[in-house]
């Protein structure tokens, strides 16, 4: 015998000439009620429950399901179900609205399967085997799906896709101007919102969390319901209703450099050279400063959520990616004594930093110029830590850089070099034990003047677990 909802599920295939369905569809019960908008599951039986008790009553077509699944897989299912019965913070069809949503638009998209992490990875503090191995896969996931079906502002799935507008409210107003000297010589501009795709993507609240980072990052196509309008990103433009065809740079900054402009040149790129390896290694710094904004629920998570792009980027630079959640990392550098001295800027516009090598302040000579600069002279300095000053660590030598490397950067048909350093702070000298506290970057001639600082002969030794070829080996906590 098969259970009704086996006989029906086979008849609504015959009928339509279709596999099985998750959508809406007009269907009919197999007393011959028809009912509107009847929503099926992939297995054709809505619940876990209503699964079982086929099995139970001998439904042969589920039996061969169920004795198809493994062992484990059997008792993840009950084990979910059991869950999801006595809580209820688990899914419901009640508490499903952005799913159903989200279904709907992957069928409207003519996409009949749907990751959803929720729903396709075992949620449960006691049991988290399924967790661990599914997260190690998510950059398969997100890499190889079609399209990420992102909701901007939602707060869970309470909360749908698809929110009532006022149309008048968002596209861009039209203004007459005149131009040129001419009188009666007037031209029609449109007026955008130069904040809105950094106010509604780049702040939205989905985007807020950490482990949505690598979604966007990785997924070929985003497609995000915003408040007011349906956003897109691709590999080759970014969308709005307003701007269909393609929003201007101006308007969505280095997001699309960030997310979307690296795998069109992956993909074009059969040998990497020096100038495309430092384009992935700078995009990355990017998407770490972007993933340290974000919120994480779980502090455990920090190196799990991003492993997926981690991944990508390592294979991008064929580079090994090795995750340490407590150990050292042995560097090996140029080492040079650090004192970090803060002084105010001009009018209380806030502070700068003077990076003092050996003794010599790695600042580009005082030049006088009447054409005003496109890049920064003075050293650009990110801190790690939130500190006013760092007059202790100055006064017990107890600040280093380690020269990390030379980058030369192009303005208007003029090469310069930047240096960049790494900025530590020293835990054991016995051991050579450091710590990262921020990083520099110093360009013009003040690298070429950094790059000639000699340590004097009779200096004392530099803590380091070994010195050879001018270059120091220390450890990175």
């Amino acid at each position: 015998m098969i259970c009704a909802r086996c006989r029906h599920a086979f008849e609504y295939i015959v009928s339509n000439d279709d596999t099985w369905i998750a959508g809406s569809n007009k269907s009919r019960e197999p007393d011959g009620r028809e009912e509107q908008e009847k929503w099926h599951s992939f297995t054709h039986h809505p619940t876990h429950e209503s699964f079982r008790e086929a099995i139970d009553q001998r439904c042969s077509v589920c039996i061969v399901l169920w004795e198809e699944l493994a062992a484990e897989q059997q008792s993840l299912l009950v084990d979910a179900t059991r869950t999801h019965k006595d809580s209820t913070s688990g899914p419901s069809r009640e508490a499903s609205t952005l799913l159903q949503d989200a279904i709907f638009v992957s069928l409207e998209l003519g996409i009949r399967y749907m990751w959803i992490d929720l729903l396709c990875i075992y949620q449960d503090e006691d049991n988290r085997a399924d967790w661990h191995h599914e997260s190690t896969l998510m950059n398969q996931v997100y890499s190889n799906t079609f399209c990420n079906i992102s909701a901007g502002d939602a707060n869970g799935c309470l909360e749908s896709l698809f929110r009532p507008r006022d149309t008048d409210t968002f596209f861009p107003q039209v203004i007459e101007v005149q131009i040129g000297h001419r009188d009666g010589e007037t031209q029609l501009l449109r007026v955008y919102d130069s904040a809105y795709w950094h106010r509604s993507v780049s702040r939205a609240l989905v985007n807020t969390r950490a482990w949505v980072l690598q979604e966007r990052f990785l997924s070929p196509r985003v497609l995000q319901f915003d408040t007011h309008q349906v956003l897109w990103e691709c590999l080759q433009k970014s969308a709005t209703e307003t701007c269909p065809k393609n929003i201007p740079d101006q308007l969505v900054g280095r997001d699309h450099l960030i997310f979307k402009n690296l795998l069109p040149v992956v993909q074009t790129t059969r040998d990497p050279d020096s100038r495309f390896l430092a384009k992935v290694r700078h995009i990355w710094t990017c998407l770490v400063n972007e993933y340290t904004a974000c919120n994480l629920t779980v502090p455990s998570d920090k190196l799990i959520a991003i492993s997926g792009i981690a991944k990508h980027i390592a294979a991008l630079l064929q580079d090994d990616y090795v995750a340490v959640t407590r150990g050292w990392l042995r560097l090996r550098g140029p080492l040079r004594p650090l004192r970090l001295v803060r002084k105010s800027l001009d009018r209380g516009h806030g502070w700068e930093w003077d990076i003092i090598l050996e003794g010599v302040k790695a600042t580009a000579p005082e030049i006088s110029l009447t054409a005003r600069l496109s890049y920064p002279t003075s050293p650009e300095l990110r801190l790690d830590v939130f500190q006013e000053g760092f007059e202790e660590e100055n006064a017990n030598d107890m600040l280093f850089a380690m020269l990390a490397r030379t980058v030369v950067v192009s303005h208007d048909k003029i090469n310069d070099r930047r240096l960049e350093m790494l900025l530590l702070k020293l835990i054991d000298r016995e051991k050579a034990i450091f710590e990262r506290i921020g990083y520099a970057k110093i360009g013009n001639s003040a690298a070429e003047a950094v790059l000639e600082i000699q340590r004097p002969a009779d200096a004392p030794p530099l803590p380091s677990l070994e010195y050879r070829d001018g270059m120091h080996s220390i450890c990175i906590v």
